[in-house]
Protein backbone atom coordinates (compact mmCIF):
# COMPACT_ATOMS: atom_id res chain seq x y z
CA UNK A 1 0.00 0.00 0.00
CA UNK A 2 1.22 3.69 -0.96
CA UNK A 3 2.24 5.38 1.76
CA UNK A 4 -0.46 8.23 0.97
CA UNK A 5 -2.88 5.84 1.03
CA UNK A 6 -2.10 4.43 4.58
CA UNK A 7 -5.06 6.80 5.97
CA UNK A 8 -7.74 5.56 3.51
CA UNK A 9 -7.76 2.28 5.17
CA UNK A 10 -11.42 0.69 6.48
CA UNK A 11 -10.67 1.23 9.89
CA UNK A 12 -9.62 5.19 9.44
CA UNK A 13 -12.98 5.24 6.96
CA UNK A 14 -14.37 3.61 10.06
CA UNK A 15 -13.16 6.01 12.92
CA UNK A 16 -13.85 9.03 10.86
CA UNK A 17 -17.22 7.63 9.54
CA UNK A 18 -19.16 7.98 13.30
CA UNK A 19 -21.88 10.99 14.08
CA UNK A 20 -18.89 12.86 16.37
CA UNK A 21 -17.05 13.66 13.23
CA UNK A 22 -19.62 15.34 11.98
CA UNK A 23 -20.40 19.25 12.47
CA UNK A 24 -21.96 20.13 14.70
CA UNK A 25 -24.91 21.67 13.05
CA UNK A 26 -25.14 18.29 11.11
CA UNK A 27 -24.99 16.28 14.21
CA UNK A 28 -27.93 18.31 15.93
CA UNK A 29 -29.88 18.02 12.60
CA UNK A 30 -29.65 14.16 12.59
CA UNK A 31 -31.55 12.21 15.43
CA UNK A 32 -30.99 9.95 17.53
CA UNK A 33 -31.27 6.46 17.20
CA UNK A 34 -33.24 6.07 19.80
CA UNK A 35 -35.55 9.11 18.61
CA UNK A 36 -35.59 7.29 15.09
CA UNK A 37 -36.83 4.51 16.80
CA UNK A 38 -39.63 5.83 18.45
CA UNK A 39 -40.69 7.89 15.66
CA UNK A 40 -41.22 4.33 13.48
CA UNK A 41 -42.91 2.74 16.40
CA UNK A 42 -45.46 6.03 16.35
CA UNK A 43 -45.91 5.87 12.59
CA UNK A 44 -46.74 2.69 12.67
CA UNK A 45 -49.13 2.82 15.16
CA UNK A 46 -50.64 5.58 13.00
CA UNK A 47 -50.66 4.26 9.71
CA UNK A 48 -53.74 1.28 8.69
CA UNK A 49 -52.74 -1.62 8.33
CA UNK A 50 -52.41 -2.52 4.65
CA UNK A 51 -50.73 -5.76 4.26
CA UNK A 52 -52.55 -9.00 3.90
CA UNK A 53 -50.89 -10.91 6.62
CA UNK A 54 -52.65 -12.21 9.59
CA UNK A 55 -53.91 -9.76 11.77
CA UNK A 56 -54.66 -10.36 16.09
CA UNK A 57 -58.40 -8.76 15.18
CA UNK A 58 -60.32 -6.23 18.37
CA UNK A 59 -62.50 -9.30 19.11
CA UNK A 60 -59.35 -11.88 19.82
CA UNK A 61 -57.42 -9.45 22.00
CA UNK A 62 -60.84 -8.11 24.08
CA UNK A 63 -61.20 -12.37 24.27
CA UNK A 64 -57.47 -12.49 25.70
CA UNK A 65 -57.50 -9.70 28.07
CA UNK A 66 -61.05 -10.68 29.88
CA UNK A 67 -58.93 -14.02 30.53
CA UNK A 68 -56.17 -12.04 31.93
CA UNK A 69 -56.69 -12.32 35.95
CA UNK A 70 -55.97 -9.29 38.13
CA UNK A 71 -52.74 -10.51 38.72
CA UNK A 72 -50.06 -7.92 40.03
CA UNK A 73 -48.05 -6.00 37.65
CA UNK A 74 -44.64 -7.14 35.63
CA UNK A 75 -41.77 -5.19 35.98
CA UNK A 76 -43.46 -2.07 34.13
CA UNK A 77 -46.07 -1.48 36.38
CA UNK A 78 -48.86 -2.15 33.87
CA UNK A 79 -52.00 -4.54 35.09
CA UNK A 80 -54.84 -6.15 33.14
CA UNK A 81 -56.89 -3.64 33.83
CA UNK A 82 -54.83 -0.95 32.25
CA UNK A 83 -55.03 -3.14 29.12
CA UNK A 84 -58.35 -3.15 29.18
CA UNK A 85 -58.63 0.44 29.59
CA UNK A 86 -56.34 1.04 26.59
CA UNK A 87 -59.33 -0.51 23.89
CA UNK A 88 -61.33 2.20 24.81
CA UNK A 89 -58.31 4.61 23.16
CA UNK A 90 -59.30 6.09 19.49
CA UNK A 91 -58.15 3.76 17.32
CA UNK A 92 -56.85 1.18 19.55
CA UNK A 93 -52.91 1.25 19.71
CA UNK A 94 -53.11 -1.51 22.24
CA UNK A 95 -54.20 -3.70 19.05
CA UNK A 96 -52.01 -1.87 16.69
CA UNK A 97 -48.76 -2.52 18.81
CA UNK A 98 -49.25 -5.93 18.97
CA UNK A 99 -49.75 -6.60 15.46
CA UNK A 100 -47.12 -4.28 14.75
CA UNK A 101 -44.91 -7.05 16.89
CA UNK A 102 -46.83 -9.49 15.05
CA UNK A 103 -45.39 -8.47 12.01
CA UNK A 104 -41.98 -7.53 12.89
CA UNK A 105 -41.71 -10.74 14.56
CA UNK A 106 -39.90 -8.97 17.89
CA UNK A 107 -41.54 -7.78 21.07
CA UNK A 108 -39.79 -5.65 23.84
CA UNK A 109 -37.14 -7.38 25.60
CA UNK A 110 -39.37 -6.41 28.69
CA UNK A 111 -42.12 -8.42 27.65
CA UNK A 112 -39.83 -11.75 28.05
CA UNK A 113 -39.17 -11.77 31.52
CA UNK A 114 -40.61 -12.64 34.63
CA UNK A 115 -40.53 -13.39 38.25
CA UNK A 116 -41.65 -16.44 39.86
CA UNK A 117 -42.97 -16.52 43.31
CA UNK A 118 -43.81 -19.88 44.34
CA UNK A 119 -46.45 -20.68 47.33
CA UNK A 120 -45.43 -22.96 49.86
CA UNK A 121 -47.94 -22.70 52.16
CA UNK A 122 -48.80 -21.32 55.45
CA UNK A 123 -45.80 -22.68 57.63
CA UNK A 124 -42.81 -20.63 56.11
CA UNK A 125 -41.92 -16.58 56.71
CA UNK A 126 -42.47 -13.87 54.27
CA UNK A 127 -38.70 -13.67 54.35
CA UNK A 128 -38.31 -16.87 52.32
CA UNK A 129 -40.93 -15.57 49.53
CA UNK A 130 -38.73 -14.10 47.03
CA UNK A 131 -38.41 -14.37 43.53
CA UNK A 132 -36.15 -16.83 41.75
CA UNK A 133 -36.21 -15.57 38.35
Amino acid sequence: MPATARHHTPISWSEQSTPASLPIHIQDAVPSPAAVHRLRLMSALLKDDDDDAEQITEEELRRALSRGRGSSPGDDSITYAVLRLLQQVPGNPLLRLYNLCLHDGCVPRAWTSSKIVPSFGENLTQSFRVPIS
